[in-house]
């Protein structure tokens, strides 16, 4: 698991609204008196992230990456990866409309911040929608569109982020604490994974998100959307499908009664 490359030292707490409030009104994003929702969101341990709601209705996601990750091993990662999310959320946005990726907003390399506008309410976490039994077609090839749209995109695309051939963080939050712990754990399996990492980091081809799984889309009025792009890389297609087949399988074990639905 690596260390962090930078200090990491965050200048506000974002989960402290006050603090967050006082942020924005002095940054400009918003006026004293915008700021008329205040939520903290959940399911994610690389990062804090708040939902804030203006006094025009609209709303904001903000993420504020973490050095050292929420979990009960010491794991740390450089937080400056919210920068290449950044570049996913506006590249995405304008070249892959079927991942329908929010618009971004802002973003803050002293505090390691990301603002973008938060998919319209009310939304589910399609996860959720999966583990109660409702597995809606329709759902399905859009989420098989989505990774189609990443996948489309090479070295070759236009306007593709240069900073998306660097698999740093790819490497710190995919290929160690997975493969590579899970080699450790199995010493009967080691060689298989030390050859599936070496094969894995020599892949440059396609476009990879690296974490696309249902955790990371919400469902609104039967669309799906695309969130959390922190290592996404050029690199082998075949990690994203992979990632995607476990968790649907992991939820046709979770769900018996709809395991024919899961295959199908």
């Amino acid at each position: 698991m690596r260390k962090a490359d930078s200090g990491g030292n965050l200048r506000i707490n974002i989960e402290n609204r006050k603090e967050l409030n006082d942020y924005l009104v002095k940054h400009q994003q918003f006026q004293k008196d915008e700021l008329t929702g205040f939520q903290l969101l959940s399911g994610g341990v690389s990062n804090r992230t708040v939902m804030v709601r203006l006094a025009d209705g609209k709303a904001w996601v903000i993420k504020q990456a973490l050095e050292k990750l929420r979990v009960k091993t010491d794991w740390f990662c450089d937080p400056a990866r919210i920068f290449r999310e950044a570049e996913a959320v506006r590249f995405l946005h304008a070249r892959v409309p079927q991942a329908r990726v929010p618009r971004f907003c802002f973003e803050d390399p002293e505090n390691y911040l990301l603002g973008m506008e938060s998919i319209p309410e009310p939304h589910q976490v399609w996860k959720s929608e999966l583990l109660k039994g409702q597995v809606d077609a329709e759902l399905v090839i859009q989420f098989a569109e989505m990774l189609a749209g990443i996948h489309g995109c090479s070295m070759e695309t236009p306007g593709l982020p240069e900073v998306f051939s660097d698999k740093t963080y790819f490497e710190a939050l995919r290929l160690e604490p997975y493969y590579g712990y899970a080699a450790s754990q199995i010493p009967k399996a080691e060689t298989f994974f030390q050859e599936l990492m070496e094969s894995t980091r020599h892949e440059n081809r396609f476009l990879v998100h690296g974490d696309f799984s249902p955790k990371n889309i919400l469902a609104h009025q039967k669309k799906l959307h695309l969130i959390d792009h922190e290592v996404i890389h050029l690199g082998d297609g075949a990690f994203d499908l992979g990632f995607v087949l476990t968790h649907l399988l992991a939820k046709s074990l979770h769900v018996p009664g709809h395991r024919l639905t899961f295959q199908e």
